[in-house]
């Protein structure tokens, strides 16, 4: 009778989500954009500033080839392959190629997220109301619109996510696999399952979570061993329970590939970048090299990597004898920037440190990408060290919990759509600081709890990883919603539980 009101309760919550998230982008694609928005509308209910138009534009393309080759038209490889896929697919079976006929999926993905969110804190930490409480900033938030309402791959991610972040705190708390089976064998299936959506849409992310899944086992192995030498568990329940998770690390291993890395060696950034792959390296060019770009990133120059050594009124021209590199958007261009910058340390093995410079390339592509954008935060700062990225994660910490932060917030905007974008965005940060002075709270009560460490840490970690890589908040915010909310919606469960005790609701123990 409990499992049968419990399940009710869920998929009420569901529907309720759904019919809000429908609702919601009907109206936004068909008249918050065309007629209040205007200067934000690409056309077709789409926002001008995300890649949605380019997506659709892509799509389109493939749905009007299968009007004349049919299926074989799909599916498409190549760069954003699996939404402008997704999408397509729509078009194709739908035989209308505009963007509201997705807005059932993306209400599907979005409320599935945000019961997802619920049923977690739900099963660990809340009453059923505080659940939902905790998880309505997520689901209700504005920020939200910007996929839910559009096209966007952060709709799957944030579900993939989610689906993972569940089945590992799932079998963390599993007791007894015979009479727990069925959650054993959905743990099995719902990770698996998380990271292939992930990796459909983001495989950086897919490589990260596999990371963090890896940290998850070594922390879950560490308690078992703990409690099964203080003879909490049997050693049958610790072998079982370290056999399940090497068989889930294996079936989600696959997803783990396809993410680019850049693997660097000082000896072959300096024999490409000052005489050649076949020649030896110089050095002291190689030293000319690096004062110069270093001069040219202080006074905010742009860098081009072209055949001869040259100033130019833009910036520095600077040698590279394999490569020639015209167009500022080509992204071998902080391949090079990194390499001449980036000093190799031994402190750390190779897999470790080509992980680093992938971090450092990024946030340089990152950097040039944002050059223009008046929201930069930290655009002075360019990694060339893994020392020089360890010890900025503090930093990269407090960017990803509190920007943007209350001096962007309260100064002009000449654009219409930064105000209104920084407008929504204030109301929602004035709740994200108040639940996150009440989170320790939540650390004290709830301290002793593996599953609040798995939650917490993971998106922590993820928090500092986007920290590190995002200069533009606006890019930070998106990409950092799901993990903020998250650490949002724990903070915010002791509140509504001390409010309701002391109001003596009946609900709080529910």
């Amino acid at each position: 009778m409990v499992i049968t009101v419990e399940r009710n309760n869920t998929y009420f919550i569901w529907l309720s989500f759904f019919l809000y998230a429908t609702i919601t982008s009907i109206a936004v694609q068909f008249v918050v954009l065309p007629y209040f928005y205007p200067a934000l509308h690409a056309g077709d209910g789409l926002m001008r500033t995300l890649d949605s138009p380019e997506f659709h534009l892509k799509a389109l393309e493939t749905y009007t080839s299968s009007q004349k080759i049919g299926w074989s038209a799909w599916p498409l490889s190549g760069e954003s392959r699996g939404i402008v896929n997704v999408i397509s697919f729509f078009y194709i079976a739908t035989g209308v190629a505009k963007p509201w006929v997705l807005i059932p999926l993306n209400a599907f993905l979005h409320a599935s997220a945000g019961t997802l969110l619920f049923v977690l804190y739900r099963r660990f930490f809340a009453s059923t109301t505080s659940a939902a409480i905790a998880a309505a900033p997520f689901v209700f938030f504005p920020s939200s619109m910007l996929w839910y309402t559009q096209l966007h791959k952060d709709g799957f991610v944030i579900l993939g996510t989610l689906s993972m972040l569940l089945g590992w705190v799932t079998l963390c708390g599993i007791t007894s696999f015979r009479n727990e089976w069925q959650k054993s064998f959905i743990s099995i299936i719902q990770i698996p399952f998380g990271a292939g959506l992930i990796w459909l849409m983001r495989p950086y992310h897919a490589q990260l979570m596999f990371i963090l899944s890896i940290l998850i086992i070594i922390g879950l192995t560490t308690i078992l061993i703990t409690h099964w030498r203080k003879d909490f568990i049997t050693t049958k329940h610790v072998i079982k329970k370290i056999s399940f998770m090497v068989l889930i690390l294996l079936a989600i291993t696959p997803f783990s590939k396809g993410a680019p890395l850049i693997s660097y060696s000082h000896e072959g950034a300096c024999r490409e970048l000052t005489g050649g792959p076949n020649l030896p390296c110089d050095e002291e060019k190689f030293k000319k090299l690096q004062s110069a770009v270093t001069t040219a990133l202080a006074n905010s120059d742009s860098i081009t990597f072209g055949k001869k050594s040259e100033v130019t009124k833009d910036g520095i021209v600077v040698e590279s004898s394999s490569k020639i590199v015209k167009s500022l958007k080509n992204k071998s261009i902080d391949e090079h920037l990194v390499s001449v910058l980036w000093k190799e340390e031994n402190i750390f093995p190779k897999l470790i440190n080509d992980r680093f410079i992938s971090i450092a390339y990024y946030r340089s592509y990152f950097l040039r990408k944002y050059s223009e954008a008046g929201s930069n935060i930290d655009a002075n700062i360019h990694f060339t060290s893994p020392a020089d990225i360890v010890m900025y994660i503090p930093r990269a910490l407090q960017i990803s919990l509190l920007a943007p932060f209350p001096s962007q917030l309260f100064k002009k905007h000449e654009k219409k759509s930064s105000l209104f974008m920084y407008r929504v965005v204030l109301f929602e940060m004035i709740i994200v600081y108040a639940a996150l002075l009440i989170f320790p709270l939540a650390v004290y009560r709830w301290r002793s709890r593996p599953e609040f460490w798995i939650i917490t840490g993971s998106c922590v970690v993820i928090l500092v990883f986007f920290g590190c890589l995002f200069v533009n908040t606006g890019t930070l915010h998106r990409m950092r919603y799901l993990y903020l909310m998250t650490i949002v919606g724990i903070g915010i469960i002791p509140f509504v539980d001390y409010l309701s005790a002391k109001l003596n609701l009946k609900w709080h123990k529910k």
